[in-house]
């Protein structure tokens, strides 16, 4: 049998793994409008940029990286028409949320199927963002890492933060607080203007 030279070897081993880092990158990409997640290990995700549409996919993770405070997914001074989640959004570390809306960001509307959580958060909303309507017929959690934590958190260091409607039918919960608002800060208000719950809210 002939044998493969070294340095044949290293090259087919190095196109394989680029094939594997493109397809990886591919699965975890939010470029496209629509946006679709089907990475199993998708650290980090930001959208800045105006969409229509993001859905992480049945069997998608979007995660945190470990010993960063960044969030799973976070919306930064841009508009998502539609976030449809069936997979996993996970702050999994210290002091990190599931989702962070950020800026003048915005979701007009917020379908949770599955799994949203956070460390500290599962959701945040900060500086002036705001959520349409959130439907929940999954599981919206503090995951009980951190003790002064909300699964549903509104800020208003920076800004007035809001949610017009939040629809459960599944499950929010909180270690320190299923649902937050904060207190006024100046001018600065946290409002919900409707709850409509026929799941559970315990905190």
């Amino acid at each position: 049998l002939r044998k493969i030279k070294p340095s044949l070897a290293q090259f087919f081993l190095s196109v394989a793994g680029l094939v594997v880092f493109n397809l990886s990158y591919a699965q975890c990409s939010t470029s496209a409008d629509p946006a679709s997640i089907t990475g199993s290990n998708c650290p980090n995700v930001v959208i800045n940029t105006n969409k229509s549409e993001l859905i992480v996919q049945q069997g998608g993770y979007v995660g945190t990286t470990a010993w960063l405070p960044n969030p799973a997914l976070e919306i930064q001074n841009s508009t998502l028409g539609t976030l449809n989640n069936y997979g996993v959004i996970q702050g999994q570390t210290q002091n990190t949320a599931g989702i962070l809306l950020s800026g003048n960001a915005a979701i007009t509307n917020l379908n949770n199927a599955s799994q949203i959580n956070g460390a500290q958060y599962a959701i945040q909303l900060t500086g002036s963002s705001s959520i349409g309507t959130i439907t929940n017929a999954g599981t919206i959690i503090n995951n009980g890492n951190n003790a002064y934590a909300q699964s549903i958190f509104l800020s208003t260091a920076n800004g007035s933060t809001s949610i017009n409607l939040i629809q459960n039918s599944g499950a929010i919960n909180g270690s320190n607080g299923a649902i937050y608002l904060d207190t006024a800060s100046g001018s600065n208000k946290a409002s919900i203007n409707t709850i409509n719950n026929t799941g559970t809210i315990n905190g």
